[in-house]
């Protein structure tokens, strides 16, 4: 049985290909274990961008409830003949 396979093509691998990714794994797994001890140890700066100040309040007084609430007991046995 013929295979339809193409012996003379590359495999698309390399020492210097392999060599690069091992590297670049171990810079991406050592940034994750510095922001993860920055993160524990509650020394990452926050990023706040925008400031909020409060200039002025207002109190609502309602005229009508608007908002009802019925509270239930379903945990006692109420035989209902």
């Amino acid at each position: 049985m013929a295979l339809l396979t193409i012996n003379k093509g590359s495999n698309f691998q390399s020492r210097v290909g392999g060599l690069i990714s091992v590297v670049l794994g171990s810079l991406s797994l050592a940034n994750a274990l510095c922001i993860l001890v920055l993160w524990t140890k509650n020394n990452m700066p926050s990023n706040i961008n925008t400031k909020k100040q409060t200039t002025g309040y207002v109190e609502f007084k309602w005229s009508e409830s608007s908002i009802f609430l019925l509270l239930q007991d379903f945990t006692s046995f109420a035989d209902p003949f």
